[in-house]
């Protein structure tokens, strides 16, 4: 059976094409291509993300911002076991702390092993979702090996409006959405309130632990896997005049869960809390000095108060544990933009981060741990040129990144007299060059090539939930990337076709001084192990024909090796071969789709003893807008009931049915 639903929707991936990387707007219902943006001054090509996926609010959804990116070609997300779970994202072959995602420009990277992630933020609550592959604009700092992918919040539609949206579906699950926007002359206000919940109680086959051995397999309930997540937030946009302009945006979560374990493994009493303000200010400032300078400058507070209980030990240290840690991040960057002539254009700036880490475990002798911090000073250098009456374009990106450390893993929760502390300072200096060139209307070629460098996370350094053991002593992973492709867009005024994209990519990374997480003792500690190459390449195009038909589809292939300790093998959680693709029809007030999805076999560990069989998901939705004011929409996700088993083993859930409603005013 899944044979046949492969072929065909094979087919009607290589008849329909893909969507794909650069340049198109994207929306959860319905592929929406805009005409490539010519190179100008204003905003260079190189500048725009690769792909730039744009919501809608009229589709009823219960996806989160994870379910929207892993759409994309060359990203592969990872779920954590259920339907609001933690995720992570990979991007080309990519390790997950290889890519920052970012929340309005704001890095969403915590020095603790928790955080807000792409699984926390419902897509209701974004207006844009922004996936950066090669070239990391000066925008969002720092370096990036992997990627970039940036969630952009909603902006307030001229006048008064409201919405309210709410859903029920499979394994108890509660979404609910109320949002008050005000768009005037001078002022954007947006206030909303965003509430999640699910029991996640789904049934999945338990192999006991012996993937080799069918006759004690058997259907269990998933257990201890409820969360609700609560998300205030509002943003107030004031315009002082046409060249200047200041944002100021508040986000509140609070996310309770319990902690299952594995598949074979169940906890019955772990859970863990999460608190989180984030604070974003923006000052804009264009037209300085006759026009030829701008100016941007972003402030950003997050403050973390994490907690984990494990009464009984179920999972991790092997130990009780009751931790209540404290995370603080802070920063400023600045970015300054010159144009120098018609077809030179220069971005400079700076970044200043302070990371501060305080872990508590209340049953250990001594609850107070040590301290730990670190002070980051990046400074970058972008200049842009113009070719050949700008049909080509020449970019470079240089920066110097700067770090001091004082860390420790001097933390209540080990039960180990050996602690490493960390003082030192690390100079790094990351360069990245990138060409797009217009060979005829329509088709462009595009390549880059650049060096990358990744600062450790704190989570690597240090770790004291599960069974993850940090390393102070951690060196950064360094990166050399290569991409090189084809973009091809046209629209039509015909009857029968209306738009065609098609996108193709060839992509190289080879990185050393690798972070991974090795298991030692009971435990997983991080270290530098050396090298791993990835190649692959990605094909994508759409089209959309008789006006209410859109076809998309993407494909990637990607080979990830390590080159280090288990030379040759596959790296974890690293598919083959991945391939999305999507038909859907609207019209008017009516609409409806089916999305198709294969991943190829992937390996859970670095031996490639322990792997997870390729999967074939198929999701079917469809909606009716009554009066433009209220619409009714219904999902069924695994509709074909695939069992499906994700990273290090996590169960996730089988065929499921959510409703929605949504009402405007």
């Amino acid at each position: 059976m899944k044979n046949i639903l492969f072929t065909t929707c094979l087919l009607c991936f290589l008849c329909s094409a893909v969507f794909a990387q650069a340049g198109p707007i994207v929306e959860i219902d319905k592929i929406i291509i805009t005409d490539r943006v010519p190179p100008t001054t204003s905003e260079p090509i190189t500048s725009q993300p690769d792909t730039s996926i744009i919501l809608r609010t009229t589709m009823p959804r219960t996806e989160s911002a994870a379910h929207v990116v892993e759409k994309t070609a060359g990203v592969h997300v990872q779920h954590y076991g259920g339907l609001e779970e933690a995720t992570s994202v990979s991007i080309r072959g990519s390790s997950s702390m290889q890519v920052n995602v970012f929340l309005d420009g704001v890095p969403l990277e915590a020095a603790s092993a928790d955080g807000v992630g792409l699984g926390h933020v419902a897509a209701t609550t974004l207006s844009k979702v922004e996936v950066f592959k090669s070239l990391t604009p000066s925008e969002f700092g720092s370096s990036a090996i992997g990627g970039v992918v940036n969630l952009k919040t909603k902006k307030a539609e001229q006048g008064i409006n409201q919405r309210y949206g709410l859903s029920y579906g499979s394994f108890n699950t509660l979404s609910s959405l109320a949002e008050l926007t005000y768009g005037g002359e001078k002022n954007d206000i947006v206030f909303g309130f965003n509430y999640r919940r699910t029991d996640g109680d789904y049934t999945y086959l338990d192999n006991n632990g012996t993937p080799l051995n069918a006759t004690d397999d058997q259907r269990v309930k998933r257990q201890n896997n409820e969360q609700q997540v609560m998300h205030p937030y509002g943003k107030w946009h004031h315009a002082f005049n046409s060249n200047t302009s200041l944002s100021v945006t508040q986000h509140l979560f609070r996310i309770d869960s319990g902690v299952p374990g594995l598949a074979n493994f169940q906890s019955t009493t772990a859970d863990r809390s999460l608190t989180e303000s984030l604070t974003n200010i923006d000052f804009k400032k264009n037209n300085l000095w006759s026009g030829k300078f701008s100016l941007k400058n972003k402030t950003f507070f997050r403050l973390i108060k994490s907690q984990f209980s494990d009464p009984n030990a179920e999972i991790g240290l092997g130990q009780a544990q009751d931790n209540d840690n404290l995370t603080l991040i802070a920063g400023n960057r600045f970015l300054g933009q010159t144009a120098i002539s018609d077809n030179i254009l220069f971005k400079k700036g700076f970044e200043y981060i302070f990371e501060y880490f305080l872990p508590k475990d209340y049953i250990a002798a001594n609850p107070r741990g040590e301290t730990s911090l670190r002070h980051q000073v990046n400074l970058f250098f972008e200049p842009h040129i113009y070719l050949f009456h700008k049909r080509a374009l020449l970019s470079f990106k240089a920066q110097s990144l700067n770090a001091l450390y004082d860390v420790n893993n001097n933390d209540p929760s080990f039960n180990n007299p050996g602690t490493f502390s960390s003082n030192r300072i690390e100079n790094q200096i990351t360069g990245t060059v990138a060409a797009d060139y217009e060979i005829v209307k329509s088709l462009h070629a595009k390549a880059s090539f650049g060096r990358a460098v990744r600062l450790p996370k704190f989570v690597e350094m240090f770790g004291d939930q599960g069974f993850v053991l940090g390393n102070p002593q951690l060196t950064s992973e360094k990166s050399l990337k290569f991409d090189a492709g084809m973009i091809f867009h046209k629209k039509y005024e015909g009857a029968i076709i209306q738009k065609v994209h098609f996108e193709t990519s060839y992509f190289e990374n080879h990185t050393d001084n690798l972070i991974l997480f090795e298991l030692a003792s009971g435990f997983a500690r991080a270290s530098n192990i050396g090298e791993a190459l990835i190649r692959g390449f990605e094909v994508a195009a759409s089209t959309t024909f008789l006006h209410y038909i859109s076809l998309m589809g993407n494909y990637t292939y990607q080979w990830a090796k390590d080159e280090a300790v288990n030379v040759g093998n596959f790296l974890v959680g690293r598919p083959r071969h991945e391939i999305n693709s999507s038909i859907r029809f609207e019209k008017s007030s009516f609409a409806t789709g089916i999305e198709f999805n294969f991943i190829d076999d992937q390996y859970l560990d670095g031996l490639n003893t322990q792997r997870i069989d390729n999967r074939v998901l198929l999701h079917y939705d469809v909606s009716y807008l009554i009066k433009e004011k209220v619409r009714l929409g219904l999902e069924v996700k695994n509709l074909t009931n695939s069992q499906v088993v994700d990273a290090v083993g996590f169960p996730l859930p089988g065929r499921s049915f959510f409703g929605r409603v949504d009402v405007y005013f």
